[in-house]
């Protein structure tokens, strides 16, 4: 039995800024162009179709947050004079590698700071 694809994905993880989109089977069938995206709201501004690509792990080297959420509490723990404990990473490159097996992508992230 043929195996049929209910879903494509597409993840763009960026140096600066991380988004997504997908489209499912039916959507493609009916019109090739509705794709669906990400949209994210930092509440400041208007809404952006990728996320800030930064990471923010606290004094524990511990993930604490991504994107708007570890800008956010990164400002606050320099308005406050905390930060000195904390770890906030951005512009950072990332390398993807792909392993092909039984007919199935694997992908693995490196990251490399």
């Amino acid at each position: 039995m043929a195996e049929t694809k209910i879903l494509v994905v597409a993840i763009d993880f960026g140096s600066s800024g991380a988004g997504y989109a997908f489209s499912f089977a039916y959507q493609y069938k009916n019109n090739p162009l509705d794709i669906s995206t990400s949209l994210w709201n930092n509440g400041n501004g208007p809404v952006q179709a990728k996320i800030p690509a930064v990471l923010l792990f606290g004094p524990d080297k511990k993930f604490h947050s991504f994107g708007f959420e570890a800008e956010d509490k990164y400002e606050q723990l320099l308005n406050s004079n905390r930060a000195d404990q904390w770890y906030f990473l951005k512009g950072f490159k990332m390398q993807l590698y792909s392993a092909v097996n039984a007919g199935e992508v694997f992908i693995i992230f490196i990251n490399l700071f």
